[in-house]
């Protein structure tokens, strides 16, 4: 036997409603039934039971189908299994052949629209990266392009300063990604790397909408620790070691930066908008002033070459 199965779309957005529809094929000897299905995902199962369409021998017939919303906080190539259980009619009675675990996983593409373009301000070591990268990679699952100097971006040392500046001003957005660089002997306590301070207030200044990462063990200082402590940025600390705890707060808060991306867009082209129609309506305004003083022009000169009201008199006079 063979169960086939098809979603109504390759790729979803999250939060979408898919469609998936099953089909049983069923070479023989005997005829066939599944009473339940299962797509076992990471983050959720949906089941199908009460099945009530039965394969017969030779015959490849629709089972089931079903439509389930997926999470709005789930995004990138997801893996998911299928389970299902089985019978087979055997002697006029129906077998429990048991529940069907196969080894075989399958994607699930759900990436956000519209994509757009993010700097990500972090650390270039090796001990950087080794949780940069995975998170760099679960906002590209969010559909974005991300931007580093030093990793996406290369350029001449000279020009790393320019790059960064060019970098952040055509990004959508700002995510910073504080991870230990020193140690204060003063305090005990490790600073992150210099760029981001840096990087973080050439964003600011730009006004772009920011998400700020903060390692556990670390104490972020100067604006970007301003900006979290009075929550005027969104913010989550992390621990490196716990990767699925770290991916699920990144899950939660690309949404939010997608959000702040799209309301921002919004604004920006509103204020254009009404640039737009303020200069509109000067023109317009001055396109009725300018007919106005030819209009009155054009009288003045009507009564200067009009007859006199003398009806005797049929001259024209000009000065």
């Amino acid at each position: 036997m063979t169960l086939k199965w098809n979603f109504n779309q390759g790729t979803f957005t999250p939060g979408a409603r898919a469609r998936v529809t099953f089909h049983l094929e069923n070479p023989g000897p005997n005829p066939l039934w599944i009473s339940e299905i299962n797509i076992l995902f990471d983050f959720s199962t949906y089941t199908m039971s009460g099945i009530n369409d039965i394969a017969p021998v030779g015959r490849s017939v629709q089972i089931a189908s079903t439509t389930f919303d997926l999470p709005a906080t789930e995004a990138g190539t997801n893996v998911y299994a299928i389970q299902y259980h089985l019978y087979e009619w055997v002697n006029n009675a129906w077998v429990d052949l048991g529940v069907q675990n196969p080894s075989e996983r399958y994607y699930l593409n759900i990436f956000p629209a519209p994509f757009y373009r993010v700097f990500v301000s972090r650390g270039l070591h090796a001990e950087d990266r080794q949780v940069g990268d995975h998170i760099a990679q679960w906002i590209r699952d969010w559909g974005f392009e991300t931007r580093t100097v030093g990793i996406e971006v290369q350029v001449p040392e000279d020009q790393v300063t320019a790059a960064i500046l060019d970098e952040i001003q055509r990004s959508d957005a700002f995510i910073a990604i504080a991870t230990p660089r020193h140690l204060d002997a003063l305090s005990g306590m490790w600073r992150t790397l210099e760029f981001l301070h840096g990087e973080t207030g050439i964003a600011f200044g730009l006004d772009k909408p920011m998400l700020i990462m903060q390692e556990d063990k670390i104490e972020v200082g100067g604006l970007p620790g301003y900006l979290m402590s009075f929550g005027l940025t969104p913010n989550f600390g992390f621990n490196r070691w716990d990767l699925n705890s770290l991916r699920n707060k990144v899950q939660a808060a690309m949404p939010t930066v997608r959000d702040a991306i799209a309301t921002h867009r919004w604004q920006a082209n509103k204020a254009i908008l009404g640039k737009i129609a303020l200069w509109g309506g000067l023109l317009l305004a001055g396109g009725g002033i300018g007919a106005g003083i030819y209009a009155d022009q054009q009288k003045l000169r009507q009564q200067s070459t009009s007859p006199s009201d003398d009806p005797g008199n049929g001259e024209r006079y000009s000065g």
